[in-house]
C-alpha cells in the first residue's frame, strides 16, 4: 500500500464503505448465528480506485452502522516518512449508515459524508440530505468484494480464529 501511495496510484478524493457476510464452517471465535447460518462480517472501505484500503472482521450479529466507525479507524496506508495516510475527503455509503451520529463523525474528520436517507423516514424540517454524483460510483466497492469473492478462503471462512 506505501508503495502505491508514494507512485500517486492511491486517490483519496472518495473512500467507500461497505459490509458483506462470510460463512464460517468450522466455527469458533467472532462467529454469530444468523437466518443465513454461522458466519463473519467483513467490513470494508475501498478509496476511488476500488483497491481496500481498510478491513475489519467481526461478528456477524452487530449492525453495519456499530461497526462502521471501528472500520474507517482501519485506515492505515504506511507513508515513507512521517504518518501513515488516512485522511480523505469524501466518504460514500449506502443506507443503512444512514444516522446523524455517524454524519457527525464524518464530518468531524473533515470530511463530506454522500449517505442517502433510509426510505420512510418522515420529512422534517430543512434540506434533505444531498446525495450526489459520488453515490453512483458505490459500485467499486461492490466490485471490490465480487473481487474478494473469487478467493475460496476469504469467501467461507475454514479457520477457527479470526486472527488467522
Amino acid at each position: 500500500m506505501g508503495m502505491l501511495q508514494e507512485k500517486k496510484k492511491l486517490n483519496w478524493d472518495q473512500v467507500y464503505l461497505d459490509g458483506s457476510f462470510v460463512a464460517a464452517k468450522c466455527g469458533g471465535t467472532g462467529i454469530g448465528e444468523t437466518k443465513m447460518g454461522k458466519g463473519s462480517k467483513i467490513m470494508a472501505v475501498a478509496e476511488k480506485n476500488g483497491i481496500p484500503i481498510g478491513i475489519l472482521d467481526d461478528s456477524v450479529q452487530p449492525h453495519e452502522i456499530t461497526l462502521a466507525e471501528r472500520t474507517l479507524a482501519t485506515i492505515r496506508v504506511p507513508a515513507k516518512r512521517g504518518r501513515p495516510y488516512r485522511r480523505f475527503r469524501e466518504l460514500v455509503a449506502d443506507r443503512p449508515y444512514h444516522s446523524k451520529a455517524f454524519r457527525h463523525a464524518i464530518r468531524k474528520k473533515g470530511a463530506k459524508p454522500t449517505i442517502p436517507g433510509r426510505k420512510g423516514d418522515k420529512k422534517g424540517k430543512g434540506r434533505p440530505f444531498a446525495v450526489g454524483n459520488g453515490y453512483q460510483q458505490r459500485w467499486k466497492i461492490e466490485r471490490c468484494f465480487a473481487w474478494m469473492d473469487n478467493n475460496r478462503r476469504l469467501v467461507v471462512r475454514y479457520e477457527r480464529h479470526i486472527q488467522h
